[in-house]
C-alpha cells in the first residue's frame, strides 16, 4: 500500500498538470459565442430537412 501511495504522490503534479491543461482546452472549445442571424437562418431548411427524416422514421412499417 506504501509503495502504491508513494506511486501515486510522485505522479500527482504532473496528473494535476495535465488534468489543468485538459481542462484549459476543453474551456477553449465550450466558450459560448453568439450566433448570427444569418447563421439561424441556415439553420432552419436543415432542421426541418431533419424534422421530415425523423417523421419518416418514427412511422410504422
Amino acid at each position: 500500500m506504501a509503495r502504491y501511495r508513494t506511486t501515486l504522490d510522485a505522479g500527482g503534479a504532473e496528473t494535476r498538470a495535465e488534468r489543468l491543461k485538459a481542462e484549459g482546452r476543453l474551456r477553449a472549445i465550450t466558450r459560448k459565442r453568439e450566433i448570427s442571424e444569418k447563421e439561424i437562418a441556415e439553420m432552419i431548411p436543415r432542421l426541418a430537412e431533419m424534422a421530415k427524416v425523423i417523421k419518416k422514421a418514427d412511422r410504422p412499417t
